[in-house]
């Protein structure tokens, strides 16, 4: 019996102790050979609906890096707003 080959992640995380609840999502990827087929946008939609139905009231928060267009491009097109801009850097050693 063949296993079938993962093509992404996302994980999601349910804080109750926000006002209505926040869910985090992290961790979300779409492997390399099936990006730009619409599958993130794809995934992103259904946890959005599957949020709504479990956690009503809840929000979505996301961490995402400026670095990734495709990522910060789907998370436009859904609606999700920027509520900071964080820059890290990295202390070199001597």
């Amino acid at each position: 019996e063949d296993t079938p080959e993962p093509i992404g992640r996302i994980f999601a995380e349910y804080d109750k102790t926000a006002s209505a609840g926040t869910v985090f999502i992290y961790g979300f990827e779409v492997e390399e050979k099936y990006r730009n087929l619409g599958i993130g946008k794809l995934i992103m939609n259904e946890l959005v609906k599957e949020t709504a139905l479990r956690f009503p009231g809840a929000r979505l928060k996301l961490q995402v890096s400026t670095l990734s267009a495709a990522a910060c491009h789907i998370y436009d097109q859904m609606g999700f707003l920027t509520e900071a801009r964080l820059d890290y850097y990295n202390a070199e050693s001597d």
